[in-house]
């Protein structure tokens, strides 16, 4: 394979089919002849191998074509971010993938106080994994089911699954329960197929009653506030009015990873949005979007002595009422409601002291508990 013969116009041209869907509309973009456009291609493809076929009307790239794509955007990136530099402008801007949910909810609140430019797609996980993989995104913010061989992932977030009931619903008076809770009862669910329906199905045996089919998070708790059913979503998705979120204990727990390429090249740009990304959201600054001002949480004891304030600029969710503390002493050991939207309750010895340290949180310390409700 004689790397002389590959030419940038090429790769420019192949990159341009690939983000279009189409050679009409990559040929338009680069004002081109679609005759010239592919023959570019159709040089490309005699020196890498076969680049792509068509499943009817959709353009499919084969493993070559991946590879290809990967190898295309390192090399025309390169070659751009010297030539921004050379012109004093900014060499590259970070492109991040993450569903249209963690960017409301997660990523936005990690992104305050990112100054530098920045373009976001809002894909769903299995197309952020692929935007990663193939170099359109620099970073992705999703939940991994499994380790990627091709991928670098951090997990910046855990956080457990809550049914939304109404207020007056029985289930709103518990402080917990258990997926069986659900069983006959009217459910709005994502549509079949959806990873998150089939976990619920099979806690609950299979006995799903549904009321209403939807795809997405708001959608789901927007009908469940309307009386068209119960629903269970992630803790991060705020609860709407008349509501209540109860923590479902035995369902799996969401971890949310910050994504990248395996040996991607160092891009300045991107490794300082990284950096920001993983500090904010490090140092707890995702909060839930309760919606109105949230209560003073307060900590009881088992043994019916007065509860003990919360700290200073904390404050407890409506669905962590009862919160209590084991062992003897002033305040022994308590468990504080730590970002209590996010489901996390973590035992800390604090003795005689009210005031929670550094750590206290997991997986990433330092947590504001402060709920926006």
């Amino acid at each position: 394979m004689d790397t002389s013969q590959v030419r940038l116009d090429w790769l420019r041209a192949f990159l341009a089919v690939v983000e279009t869907g189409g050679f009409t509309a990559a040929a338009a973009r680069l004002h081109l002849s679609q005759p010239a456009l592919h023959t570019q291609v159709k040089q490309l493809a005699g020196w890498a191998g076969p680049l792509y076929r068509f499943e009817g009307r959709a353009l499919r790239l084969t493993p070559r074509g991946q590879e290809v794509e990967v190898l295309a955007r390192e090399v025309l990136g390169a070659v751009d971010r010297f030539a921004a530099r050379a012109a004093g402008k900014v060499a590259t801007v970070p492109v991040v993938s993450a569903g249209r949910a963690l960017q409301l909810y997660v990523l936005a609140r990690a992104l305050r106080g990112w100054s530098g430019p920045l373009s976001l797609r809002t894909e769903d996980r299995p197309a952020t994994v692929e935007a990663v993989r193939s170099g359109r995104a620099h970073l992705g913010l999703t939940s991994l089911l499994e380790a990627d061989p091709e991928l670098d992932g951090t997990r910046v977030l855990e956080v457990g699954q809550v049914a939304i009931v109404p207020e007056h619903d029985p289930l709103a008076q518990r402080r917990h329960i258990r997926a069986r809770a659900l069983a006959g009862r009217p459910l709005i669910l994502p549509p079949p197929g959806r990873t998150h329906r089939a976990t619920l199905a099979a806690a609950l045996g299979g006995d799903l009653h549904v009321a209403v089919e939807v795809d997405g998070w708001e959608l789901m708790t927007h009908y469940a506030s309307l009386g068209l059913g119960l629903t269970v979503v992630n803790a991060y998705i705020p609860t709407p009015p008349g509501t209540v979120a109860v923590p479902v204990v035995d369902l799996p727990r969401l971890q949310v990873h910050l994504i990248k390429r395996k040996h991607a090249p160092p891009i300045a740009e991107v490794a300082a949005l990284e950096a920001h990304v993983r500090k904010h959201l490090a140092q707890g600054q995702v909060r839930c979007g309760r919606g109105a001002e949230g209560r003073r949480g307060r900590v009881k004891r088992r043994n019916g002595t007065a509860g003990a304030a919360a700290p200073p600029g904390h404050e407890a969710c409506r669905c962590f009422r009862r919160i209590v503390t084991k062992g003897a002493g002033a305040l022994g050991r308590v468990r504080w409601p730590v970002s209590t939207c996010h489901d996390v309750l973590v035992d800390k010895d604090i003795g005689n002291s009210a005031t929670p340290s550094a750590g206290w949180w997991s997986p990433r310390p330092t947590v504001s508990g402060r709920c926006s409700r």
